[in-house]
Formats: C-alpha cells, sequence, structure tokens
C-alpha cells in the first residue's frame, strides 16, 4: 500500500473519529496488537535505513551522497505522510480510553506515536545536517512536511470542540481555526457534501509529488487493515465518504487473532537474513 492510501485512512478515522468515541462499545484487540506490531517493525525498519544513511553520508564523496539521497527518499516520504494517520488514530484513541476511564488502546497507539516521532526527528536531522543534499529535494521533502503538518492540523480540528487533540496536532492555534471553519460550513451545507470534498482535495493534494513506490508497502498495508477493522462496517459512507476499491479490499479481511505474531516472526525472519548493511558505494564508474 503507497503511504498516500495511508493518508486516506487518516482522513476516513478522523471523520468517524466523533462517532467511534462516542458510540463504539467493543474494540478488537487483536486489530489493535497488530497495529502496535506493524508500526514498531516499520519504525524498526525506518531506523536502520536513516542509521546507515547518516553514516554513508558522514563518509562518502560527494556522488555517493547525491546518489544516497534519491535512496533514501522514499522512507523520508513515508516518514512524514504516515505520520498523519499515526496523530489522528492516537488522538481517537486517547479520547477513546480517557472517555471510558480505562486504559485498553492509548498506551499502543502512545507508544507508536512516541517511536514515530523519534523516526522523524531523525529524518529531519538528515535534511537539515545531511551532506550535500540536492537543494531541490531538500525543498521538495520541506513541502511535503509543511502539507503533512497542516493535513493534520484539519483532520484533528473534527475532534472539536468535544476532545482536545492538541497533544497530537502541530499548531493549535491552526486547529483551533479550522474547527472554527468546519463549525461554520456545518451551518449552511450538509455535513456528507464537507466531508466529500475533504476527500477529494485530499487526493488532489496527495496523487503527486511522491516517488511511485512506499519502502514498507507491505506493513503499510497491515497497519491499514488494523485501523480499518476496529471502525464498525456500517459506519462507512455515514458522512458521505466514498469508498474505493481497495477501502472495499480491507473491509472483507478476516480478523486473525495470531496475525500479529506472523509479523513478528517474519520480521525476525528477515533481519536473521539480512543483517543490517550500508547503503552501497558508489562511484563515477557506476
Amino acid at each position: 500500500m503507497h503511504v498516500s492510501q495511508l493518508v486516506e485512512i487518516a482522513a476516513i478515522t478522523a471523520a468517524h473519529a466523533p462517532v467511534f468515541i462516542r458510540c463504539t462499545n467493543n474494540v478488537s484487540l487483536s486489530a489493535m496488537e497488530r497495529y502496535w506490531t506493524a508500526s514498531k517493525c516499520r519504525i524498526d525498519r525506518w531506523t536502520r535505513v536513516l542509521k546507515a544513511a547518516q553514516t554513508d553520508l558522514q563518509t562518502g564523496r560527494d556522488f555517493d551522497r547525491f546518489l544516497l539521497w534519491v535512496e533514501i527518499r522514499p522512507t523520508v516520504e513515508e516518514i512524514l505522510a504516515s505520520e498523519i494517520l499515526t496523530r489522528v488514530w492516537s488522538a481517537t484513541s486517547h479520547h477513546f480510553d480517557r472517555l471510558r476511564g480505562e486504559n485498553e488502546l492509548s498506551p499502543m497507539t502512545r507508544s507508536v506515536f512516541v517511536g514515530h516521532l523519534e523516526a522523524r526527528n531523525r529524518a529531519l536531522d538528515l535534511l537539515i545536517h545531511g551532506h550535500a543534499v540536492d537543494i531541490e529535494q531538500a525543498v521538495e521533502l520541506n513541502r511535503i512536511r509543511r502539507k503533512c503538518e497542516r493535513w493534520t492540523d484539519m483532520l484533528l480540528a473534527n475532534l472539536l470542540p468535544d476532545y482536545d487533540p492538541s497533544e497530537f496536532c502541530f499548531d493549535e492555534r491552526r486547529t483551533g481555526d479550522f474547527a472554527a471553519d468546519m463549525r461554520d460550513e456545518r451551518e449552511q451545507t450538509l455535513t456528507p457534501t464537507s466531508w466529500n470534498v475533504v476527500m477529494t482535495s485530499l487526493r488532489a493534494s496527495f496523487g503527486h509529488g511522491f516517488v511511485a513506490h512506499s519502502p514498507n508497502a507491505d506493513l503499510n498495508d497491515r497497519i491499514a487493515n488494523s485501523v480499518n477493522s476496529s471502525f464498525q462496517a456500517e459506519m462507512y459512507d455515514s458522512t458521505g465518504v466514498i469508498k474505493t476499491n481497495w477501502m472495499l479490499r480491507l473491509e472483507n479481511v478476516a480478523d486473525d487473532s495470531e496475525g500479529y505474531l506472523n509479523i513478528l516472526i517474519e520480521e525476525e525472519e528477515r533481519s536473521a537474513a539480512q543483517p543490517d548493511r550500508h547503503f552501497p558505494r558508489f562511484n563515477s564508474k557506476n
């Protein structure tokens, strides 16, 4: 699954978050465990890539560094764009538990949130301090970062005024402004139409500017499955959100209670078969 599709999952999650927090009685803990495990595996992969890149950037020649930035760009894009879902799902889980006085979902999502922040900081540190980074790539990645932050704050605004998402947004004031705009729009138009406009705008915004592949498409798919399976099927389309073919496929995924164990086993086998490595050195002859 491409990371741009995870952004759509984030928008659908945000659209249903208030109803989910208030009305959902049972959430599949196995789905949450799969979310935690797949997310942690993805963070581990990011960390290995970024650590190896940092070492190579410090020791490689200028030509090597340019090609290395081409190699790591998909990972940096994935970290930045997938953070939208991480923050939205963390905020939703936090308030789900808080409303019920429980501590079931939020410890897992908060653990993922903290790990994602660490990966983000590593990626941004490479952008800021990485030697010989191509200026055009740096500008494009910074544009993606700003776009992701703005969309995160806009989606989290749907939790206001009933729930406070300030812990998970980038700019609390901007989130408040978005919430005020949403309230004004709801007084003039139907909510379903509003979310259709949001989805159309989001798809247009994230439909270009990214590399063609995501380095962790397999784990992105598992993360999307786990979040999707936490919502009741009848909730979909209640806000007018149009289902895509891959959303329909996600709804039909079986709830495998042992799935998260398989992820761990696969990741251990992958690590054993392919130990940490640095990026290959390039030279002018290549």
